[in-house]
């Protein structure tokens, strides 16, 4: 049983942090797996670029992204372009893919996920909280409380969904 004051201790704030983080983990082994284009480098880079006609408002985010990429790999750092995205941008292609999609699970995991502007807005907001250390992240008992809920629910549904798809894949 945990108090809502309890919310602001590093000790839970390390467990939603390792949380979203699996969150962001999951959204990009799905987007590697389930883009029509393929995930090897120039696969996963042409995948981004037709994600920038389809989605105008992440384009200078994908353009950072793969400039980024470039850079880290010609200083031989181990990534792919998919790493180098933030956690707004792997909200948007992950909503983008889904939206694509039709079958029984998709639409039961849209009746429990709502991926809309702002929420993902919010989401962004939330994981920056956490993932850059301020030093509460409960200021107003209810109100707060209920968007971290939210937020942690989206993320335990988006890795279920995930590795159900990807376990099914296998």
């Amino acid at each position: 049983m945990i108090h809502y004051s309890d919310l602001n201790k590093p000790l839970v704030l390390s467990a939603i942090y390792t949380q979203i983080a699996y969150c962001e983990i999951a959204i990009r082994e799905y987007l590697k797996c389930k883009n029509k284009y393929g995930n090897n480098e120039e696969e996963l880079k042409n995948f981004l670029e037709s994600m920038k006609i389809k989605v105008p408002c992440i384009e200078k985010h994908i353009r950072d992204a793969i400039k980024r990429f470039d850079c880290n790999k010609k200083n031989n750092i181990e990534t792919n372009v998919l790493d180098e995205l933030h956690f707004y941008d792997e909200l948007i292609l992950f909503r983008e893919l889904i939206s694509m999609l039709s079958d029984d699970q998709i639409i039961k995991f849209k009746e429990n996920v709502n991926l809309d502007g702002n929420k993902i807005t919010l989401y962004k907001n939330l994981r920056n909280y956490i993932m850059h250390s301020k030093k509460q992240i409960i200021k107003k008992k209810i109100y707060d409380i209920t968007k971290w809920v939210d937020f942690l629910k989206t993320c335990q549904n988006i890795i279920s969904y995930v590795e159900t798809c990807l376990n099914s894949r296998n």
